[in-house]
């Protein structure tokens, strides 16, 4: 069989189409079949550490119980996920669980249900578990985030968050225990081990092991009122999900968005975790004046009505040209859109300027002359999954862009891509490179001009290519 050749499977009684490499997992979810987890992640390699996924196997006859996550799909096997031998096996694993997990667990109490919770409301509804009393066992606890050892289930999904996608390596399972729980790798804390406290392990974390400081401050609420947006700090264009309570109009939490393509899971600790400004109580929630030297407080149209007085009165005594408009890239296109819209159709000026020009604007000029768009040409994919080759000057990727700098990272440890840096500084991603150019700093463009010396002389160049493409 091909890689990609469509199979057929029976799933409690149920045909389905999948694929020859997929999971007996991922047919039953395309498939709108469930089969619970704890330790599985879409984005991360699976690992059937936690059995909750088990589902019983038949092939010719023969039965036996799987891991669903990690096992690739038969044609034509039949699949039981709810036999009494399966029903007995998972409840099991999940009593386990659930007797440890603590009423204390910061999720369930901001009424948001986490996994292990979810999956007690589910599984064991017919059957209640005395829980333990387990005391808090705190062996992380930094501006962001604690980790307590008491909610762990030792599903080991926050080090592979570590190892595989955020590919910073701080955590591995506690050495010397088969059934250890996650440990630093210095064995002292998580920041000392090199934690830039993105949060994304925390955002895995399934039983509230692992819980932002902010999660653990919300307030009780039924309902969490949920609002997709995209950060607002640097270009890569990530989108996250706002939890905010509508009782106290405050913002709880951020959370991953999943479903997005381009970032998944990752953030940054920037985007996690800083929002704190929206809900700071210094913060303004309406327009102050001047009045007799001082700010005022005043409504939203007495200060539009100012507003417009003001530059009615400018443009009648001196003329459009004597007014003009700065936008940020803190805004939306739209946004920034309708305020050059604003400056030349409604007061009648050129006078628009954007604060990204300070720093961006010769990388807008030098990208729109040589590839016709001062933007990205490809996509984000396109970089860390189809290129053979990444060069990286004049960036240091994993502090300015740090989910592009995790993304290069990836393809680099899975041999995906070479990685080839150019910087006078010893930047992270050298850790990562096969060639570290040091030049020295202002000579960045001498050696771009080396470079496509090298490639006419040497004739390495796509004649053809450039023919088709390009103009000049």
């Amino acid at each position: 069989m091909s890689t990609r050749e469509k199979i057929k499977i029976t799933i409690d009684g149920k045909e389905v189409e999948g694929y020859s490499d997929e999971t007996y997992h991922t047919i039953a979810k395309k498939n709108g079949i469930e089969i619970p987890t704890i330790c599985h992640h879409p984005e991360l390699k699976p690992a059937g550490k936690c059995r909750v996924c088990v589902v019983e196997q038949e092939i010719g006859g023969v039965s036996k119980i799987i891991a669903s996550c990690k096992e690739i799909a038969v044609h034509n096997s039949i699949i039981r996920t709810d036999s009494e031998r399966i029903v007995k096996t998972r409840t099991a694993l999940i009593k386990k669980m659930v007797k440890s997990h603590s009423e204390e667990c910061s999720v369930c109490g901001t009424g948001q249900s986490c996994k292990v919770k979810s999956l007690e409301e589910k599984y064991l509804i017919d059957e209640p578990v005395e829980k333990e009393a387990v005391e808090p066992d705190i062996r992380e606890n930094n501006e962001f985030f604690t980790f307590d050892a008491s909610l762990c289930v030792k599903c080991g999904i926050c080090v592979r968050v570590t190892q595989e996608l955020q590919v910073c390596n701080v955590l591995n399972m506690e050495r010397g225990k088969f059934d250890g729980f996650p440990f630093p790798n210095d064995e002292l804390s998580f920041e000392s081990s090199g934690c830039v406290a993105c949060g994304n392990c925390v955002a895995a974390c399934p039983s509230g092991a692992l819980s932002s400081h902010h999660m653990k401050q919300a307030e009780y609420c039924e309902e969490l009122t949920k609002t997709t947006t995209v950060c607002s700090y640097c270009g890569v264009g990530c989108n996250f999900d706002i939890l905010a309570n509508q009782d106290t109009n405050t913002i709880s939490y951020v959370d991953s968005n999943l479903s997005n393509v381009v970032n998944g899971l990752a953030l940054c600790v920037k985007g996690r975790f800083g929002w704190d400004f929206v809900n700071h109580p210094e913060r303004l929630n309406a327009p102050l004046i001047k009045k007799n030297g001082e700010f005022v407080e005043a409504s939203w149209d007495e200060a539009f009505d100012f507003i417009e007085k003001k530059l009615k009165t400018i443009r009648s005594e001196s003329g459009p040209g004597a007014l003009a408009f700065l936008t940020s890239a803190k805004c939306t296109n739209e946004e920034n859109y309708l305020m050059q819209k604003f400056a030349r159709a409604a007061i009648g000026t050129n006078n628009v300027d954007h604060c990204a020009r300070l720093c961006h604007a010769s990388t807008v000029a030098g990208l729109a002359r040589a590839f016709g768009s001062g933007a990205m040409t490809n996509s984000i994919d396109d970089l860390t999954n189809d290129a053979e080759v990444i060069v990286i000057i004049g960036s240091n990727t994993t502090e300015a862009h740090p989910v592009i700098g995790m993304k290069i990272k990836q393809a680099v440890i899975s041999e995906k891509t070479k990685l080839i840096v150019a910087d006078p500084r010893k930047i992270e991603l050298v850790d990562y490179s096969e060639i570290h150019l040091q030049h020295k700093p202002g000579s960045d463009v001498a050696l771009i001009n080396a470079f496509m010396k090298v490639i006419l002389d040497e004739n390495l160049h796509d004649e053809e290519f450039i023919k088709a493409r390009t103009e000049g």
